[in-house]
């Protein structure tokens, strides 16, 4: 289930997030959990808790790109509790159409993930964006509003 985060939300899962996001985080811009969901969720135009029953495993936004107004960052921060299997399935079925709300927002989305950060990658390609190498560790992905 999704629903509207809150500033309360960052609070609750920002010590438990999964080392890959962890790890993600610092590589990219050297913040720590509470850093870098905080901003997230404070410069995102949309925001949603993913949960189950009622905790919160996870967060997922879009921020609006600081150089081109067309072009939204989409993110996820998550805790173990997504990788378990009923909350996986749940996530899935629900998560293209809070895509698809991003892409009304904004008609390109794009952003950065680390090689390592495996769930991702496999959840950024089932939601069909393309996935594009640099000379980096950090694969750029972009989807475009069909």
């Amino acid at each position: 289930m999704y629903r509207p985060a809150t500033l309360q939300d960052v609070v609750d899962i920002k010590d438990t997030l999964r080392e890959q996001d962890v790890r993600e985080m610092y590589l990219w811009n050297g913040s720590t959990p509470e850093k870098g969901l905080g901003y997230s969720y404070l410069n995102s135009d949309m925001v949603w808790a993913m949960c189950s029953e009622d905790n919160v495993i996870g967060m997922i936004g879009v921020t609006p790109h600081n150089l081109y107004p067309t072009i939204g960052v989409p993110w996820m921060l998550c805790t173990p509790g997504v990788e378990y299997r009923r909350n996986t399935i749940n996530l899935l079925k629900e998560c293209k159409s809070y895509i698809d709300k991003m892409y009304d927002l904004y008609p390109t989305l794009t952003n950065f993930v680390h090689k390592d950060n495996t769930l991702s990658l496999r959840w950024l390609k089932w939601c069909g964006f393309k996935l594009i190498s640099t000379e980096t560790d950090f694969i750029q992905f972009i989807g475009h509003k069909i």
